[in-house]
């Protein structure tokens, strides 16, 4: 595996051992500054990940609705859960209506695909599906978190750099 790719598999999955884990008993702010880091480390190393596609790679099952609703339920106890923001900054559309627990949910579900791609021994087909995923889909996820995320900070005037 390329080294890359292993640097992206290593930050995904601290990010969904947090999802898994949140919200935590320190909670509140702590819970926030600690998405914060883990969403700036996959965005990153996202955008590093290497060009490619595997023809052999299986589609992935996926993360049960069931078990994507229970995560939804659970992070609903973040400091905060909805949001406005504008999917497209590129027209006149209204703002939307954004959900953190939903955002999450979504990047956490879509980062499980890759790893099943990965665990049957294809790094390329896993790379190949992170990138197309948050392409398509949980790129917007993402970026919306980590806007909502940075607007709570600074109207709560709680941003520390620890």
């Amino acid at each position: 595996m390329t080294e890359t790719i292993s640097r992206f598999a290593s930050f995904a999955q601290d990010l969904c051992s947090c999802v898994e884990e949140l919200p935590s008993k320190a909670g509140g702010a702590a819970d926030l500054r600690r998405l914060r880091i883990l969403l700036a480390d996959i965005h990153a190393a996202l955008l590093r990940l290497p060009e490619g596609f595997d023809e052999s790679a299986p589609d992935p099952e996926g993360v049960s609705s069931e078990e994507r609703r229970a995560i939804i339920l659970r992070l609903k106890g973040l400091p905060f859960n909805h949001y406005r923001e504008i999917l497209d900054p590129f027209t006149d559309k209204e703002a939307v209506m954004g959900s953190l627990a939903d955002d999450l949910a979504d990047i956490y579900c879509d980062i499980q695909d890759g790893f099943e791609i990965l665990k049957a021994g294809h790094p390329v087909g896993a790379a190949w599906q992170w990138r197309n995923q948050f392409q398509w889909h949980w790129g917007e996820h993402l970026t919306g978190a980590q806007r909502a995320i940075r607007s709570w900070f600074a109207r709560c005037d709680e941003f520390d750099d620890d």
